[in-house]
């Protein structure tokens, strides 16, 4: 078994993606299937949680929004890990625009936005004034957007 050190060791000439998301319990979206694919692509991923979601593949339950510092505690404890770039997902309230798009002002890196206003199962995470916001201070920061058909 590899120790802590020797893991970082080994990740350490590995490129770093932030992956900015919320955690989906059942695995299916979220942080966890970003994980899982950087992983896939030989990409160190670091993350920064913005809601925890009670969710299956028959609907959402409950989201629970983590708070702004917190969010910000995350983005600020990998930033010395340099990423490469930062793929968005979930942004689990309003208040949480902001502070993420003066995160990645400061990273200054590419950004990826994959917009999640509604899950498959049909629940949505965002109202008119959520995609207002987003529209106006998150999209003109990313490089690339990936909305899925119904967004």
């Amino acid at each position: 078994m590899k120790s802590t050190a020797l893991e970082f060791e080994t990740t350490a000439n590995m490129p770093v993606v932030l992956t900015i998301a919320g955690s989906d319990s059942a695995g299916m979206a979220g942080i966890q299937q970003d994980i899982r694919t950087l992983s896939r692509m030989d990409v160190h991923p670091v993350c920064a949680i913005t809601a925890n979601t009670a969710q299956n593949n028959h609907g959402v339950a409950a989201i629970h929004p983590v708070a702004v510092e917190v969010i910000t505690s995350q983005i600020e404890a990998v930033t010395s890990l340099s990423p490469s770039a930062i793929k968005i997902g979930l942004l689990g309230h309003i208040d949480h625009i902001v502070p993420v798009c003066s995160a990645i002002r400061k990273l200054n890196k590419p950004v990826i936005y994959d917009p999640v206003f509604a899950a498959s199962s049909g629940s949505h995470f965002a109202n008119n004034d959520f995609i207002a916001a987003c529209k106006t201070h998150l999209l003109p920061r990313c490089h690339l957007i990936t909305p899925n058909l119904n967004e």
